[in-house]
């Protein structure tokens, strides 16, 4: 993967040697990137032109390899616009939530749970693991995708957990009896005629914090506790459910 180059080229650029620093999924000047970096690390957030002419010949090679590799995967980030007008981060859902979330599907051995936008594969791995069912997570980011499967492979889920690089908004639906999503209003809003179309009578979808426009949720399920976020805010988790009418 090309991701997985580029990251192997600026691993050893002493400015890239910094655990903030990653490459982001939808590809960025690397120019840019340092600069945010520097930001993040420096008093003066502009790198200096003095900094980038200390690096080694080797060094500079790979940096301009790489910056020109970031133009080259540009493309993909202006495809990705088209159907995503903001992006979506990725937020982790605590233990206790994704616990709810499948007790609220009613989870059972029998049921295929897809989550889209399956980020570190939690949602994935904990239902293949607590329920034993077959589950499949849908992330375009191929460094969580990355950490997914291996987390799958350290909970020892593989032949349950799978992990497909794909775009949400196109995945065939069809074998998926549970849907959890944790995305934004809009996306669960372009989500609805594939609802229509893939999702069988019976089958559950659990929407976290954003709910469905238009459509009214069969349950609400508010968590009990608050999760204290960074800067003091609190935040309660609120759940969705919607059952396929027959």
């Amino acid at each position: 993967m090309l991701e997985w180059w580029v990251q192997d080229q600026y691993s050893n650029i002493p400015l890239l040697q910094h655990s903030n620093f990653v490459l982001a999924p939808r590809p960025l000047s690397l120019l840019s990137s340092l600069l945010v970096w520097g930001s993040w690390n420096r008093p003066n957030p502009a790198i200096s032109l003095f900094a980038i002419s200390m690096l080694s010949v080797s060094v500079m090679r790979k940096f301009i390899a790489v910056l020109a590799l970031s133009w080259m995967l540009s493309a993909d980030s202006i495809a990705f616009s088209a159907d995503y007008p903001e992006e979506i981060p990725f937020v982790p859902t605590p233990l206790e939530v994704i616990d709810k979330m499948l007790e609220l599907a009613e989870v059972k051995k029998s049921d295929v749970v897809y989550d889209l936008g399956s980020g570190d594969g939690r949602i994935v791995i904990r239902a293949a693991k607590k329920y034993r069912v077959h589950a499949v997570g849908i992330e375009m980011d191929r460094l969580l995708l990355a950490k997914a499967r291996k987390d799958a492979a350290a909970a020892g889920v593989t032949h349950l957990a799978q992990f497909r690089a794909e775009d949400a908004l196109k995945t065939d639906l069809s074998p998926a009896t549970v849907v959890t999503l944790y995305m934004l209003p809009w996306f669960n809003e372009k989500m609805k005629p594939n609802f229509k179309k893939y999702l069988k009578p019976g089958a559950r979808i659990v929407a976290h914090d954003f709910g469905i426009e238009g459509w009214k949720p069969d349950k609400t399920v508010r968590m009990p506790e608050y999760e204290l976020k960074p800067g003091g805010y609190k935040h309660q988790h609120v759940l969705y459910l919607w059952r396929i009418p027959g």
